[in-house]
């Protein structure tokens, strides 16, 4: 249960940060890759603890790397139409 827990604590924290990103509009090639970094560590953290993937790492490892690729063509995506 602690595990659990200090995944939720993880989870809002990043959510908090990423609102308050989002909320001062911040200019700045920064903000877009400080956004999906904080998108990947709730990706990670929900894919480890609350799906329980952290008892089949093989199967995190992949999922996380997709979520990566993703993440990485996304970030491409958004820095070519700055």
């Amino acid at each position: 249960m602690k595990r659990l827990i200090m995944a939720w604590v993880i989870v809002v924290v990043a959510s908090l940060l990423t609102t308050g990103l989002a909320v001062m509009h911040g200019s700045g090639i920064w903000v877009a890759p400080a956004l999906m970094v904080l998108a990947l560590i709730k990706s990670r953290v929900i894919l480890a603890q609350y799906l329980d993937l952290y008892t089949a790492p093989r199967m995190l490892s992949g999922m996380t790397a997709v979520v990566v690729l993703w993440s990485a063509v996304a970030l491409v995506l958004i820095m070519a139409a700055s």
